[in-house]
């Protein structure tokens, strides 16, 4: 006879040698009112390649380990980046020397990447996927 752990919230019984949870990474989608699915993958391409994160990326520093370094959290950060709030100028310091880059310098990045037209989002990703690899 198999052992059992204790049961899951669906009534199922879970053998005691089986993980009760796994540890991978999921990202949770939502497409916005009258988004299709080619604005919704440009619009999450883009935000990757917001200059954020393409700066963690060459100081080769996880999203979580730099945010807590800061005393940011990561809903602070989505809302930053879906433009509901801005940090402020202390946040900026922060931010810029953590990652090593004038103030001025992210500030004029991030006015041109909220600039960028997505307007076509099937030639927006063609144009734009291989800056995802850099």
């Amino acid at each position: 006879m198999e052992s059992v752990g204790k049961e899951k919230d669906r009534g199922e019984r879970v053998p005691k040698d089986k993980p009760r949870h796994t540890t991978h990474r999921t990202m949770r989608v939502v497409a916005r009112d009258n988004e299709t699915p080619q604005d919704m993958l440009a619009r999450l391409l883009h935000r990757q390649l917001h200059p954020f994160y393409l700066h963690l990326r060459k100081i080769d520093v996880g999203q979580a380990e730099f945010l807590q370094s800061i005393g940011v959290s990561r809903g602070t950060l989505i809302n930053w980046l879906d433009r509901n709030n801005t940090p402020n100028i202390s946040t900026l310091k922060k931010i810029s020397a953590g990652l090593s880059v004038p103030i001025e310098t992210l500030l004029e990045e991030d006015n041109a990447w909220e600039k960028e037209d997505l307007s076509d989002p099937v030639h927006w990703i063609e144009e734009n996927v291989e800056r995802l690899g850099r």
